[in-house]
């Protein structure tokens, strides 16, 4: 039997693969980043032993165990770190919305520096406290479940997925949080197309080794249909994405200069006039259902490979997210944010480098000028503006 302790038992619940920049609330939880040595600051000092040893059986890559993690808590239980089982479902739900508004402020293409998130740095995991340090362990199974006893923590190891190596969080959006509990507190739809999208999201950006680039993009063609609402058809879900976006600049095929129209001689004077975004969805969609379905068509034409589209969805999904709030009056676009939804064309229209060559993709370039001028701009509006109020 494991050490006796003197401590009243509960349930906590951790990502011990990430540690938020600050402390943030969802519903009913508040997810604080802690330090494993400082544990007694969340967990008092009589769990805190036993919570830093339940802590410190999770690994890295190198097999030594973390130093640092974020913590769930429900402010509303008598005992703030004890979660309680039956509200662990709800924690993991919470831990899906923080991850989707943490991803959403990825960059992509910034250098090795640059911070690099997934969905599996989100994963959340509960474990009871009892008051020694054996433990059960439990999995689910199909139709049922399997459960591990005569386990300690001592002798017991969880090591980090792979693909969280060199990951790290440095920003949530707490605005895009509060926009979503708006959102829900309301019954406004967006809530219930993002439920039903999220997850699918999420799993096609883990960056999982059990799923091939194919299938990520046959659930990232999945999450958009879900948030915009089933389409019959790329054509109808192109069309709808499409709807969301004519208040930003952009160009259209026949000014582009890498994509092309399908190869259908009728539909290509149409197509010509479509901005290119619109042209992207309409693909992702037929190559998310190549996937489900194996039917390749000829006539069709292919302007991104499997990974462009992986960086395009990842990137586009919160964006579409935050416009389809900005239009319920539920979300205010940064200054960012709104370069971000003029200059997608221009991404989907650009040079995505050689790594052969090492000849860096325009992306980041293309953004960064992007916000360049745009600051430059609202600087001389508000200098502009200033002076017409002060007059010299």
């Amino acid at each position: 039997m494991g050490q006796q302790i003197a401590m009243t038992p509960g349930f906590m619940v951790m990502l011990p693969w990430v540690k938020l920049p600050a402390q943030v609330s969802i519903g009913a939880f508040r997810f604080v980043p802690v330090d494993v040595d400082g544990a007694a600051d969340v967990f008092g000092p009589e769990a805190a032993p036993l919570a830093m040893k339940a802590m410190r059986t999770h690994v890295d890559q190198g097999g030594k165990p973390i130093t640092s993690c974020t913590v769930v808590l429900r402010p509303r239980s008598p005992v703030a770190w004890d979660v309680g089982r039956d509200h662990v479902d709800a924690a993991m739900r919470a831990a899906e919305i923080l991850a989707l508004c943490c991803l959403s402020e990825q960059q992509y293409f910034e250098g090795f520096f640059a911070a690099h998130l997934n969905a599996a740095m989100f994963f959340a995991i509960g474990m009871p406290l009892r008051q020694s340090e054996d433990i059960s362990l439990s999995y689910p199974r199909r139709g049922m479940s399997l459960r591990v006893g005569g386990r300690t923590f001592s002798n017991t190891i969880f090591q980090q997925p792979p693909q969280v190596e060199g990951t790290r969080c440095d920003e949530v959006n707490a605005r895009l949080l509060r926009a979503l509990a708006k959102a829900k507190a309301s019954g406004n739809p967006i809530w219930a197309s993002l439920e039903a999208a999220l997850q699918f999201f999420l799993l096609a950006n883990a960056e999982s080794m059990e799923l091939n680039a194919g299938n990520c993009l046959l659930l990232s063609g999945v999450a958009f249909e879900r948030l915009l609402g089933p389409p019959p058809n790329a054509l109808e879900l192109a069309t709808a994405f499409a709807a969301r976006w004519t208040r930003f600049p952009g160009h259209t095929l026949d000014a582009a200069k890498r994509v092309k129209p399908d190869h259908k001689p009728e539909w290509i004077a149409e197509q010509l006039t479509w901005r290119v975004h619109r042209k992207w969805m309409k693909e992702l969609y037929e190559q998310r259902s190549v996937t489900a379905h194996g039917k390749e068509r000829d006539h069709l034409s292919s302007n991104w490979v499997v990974g462009q589209h992986m960086v395009i969805a990842a990137f586009v999904f919160p964006l579409l997210l935050k416009v389809m709030l900005s239009d319920a009056g539920l979300y205010e676009l940064t200054d960012n944010e709104e370069v971000d939804c003029e200059v997608v064309d221009d991404l989907l229209d650009s040079d995505w480098g050689n790594p052969k060559t090492g000849r860096q993709p325009a992306w980041p370039t293309i953004v960064g000028e992007a916000r360049g001028a745009h600051g430059l701009r609202r600087a001389v509006e508000r200098a502009m503006s200033e002076a017409g109020r002060h007059p010299k």
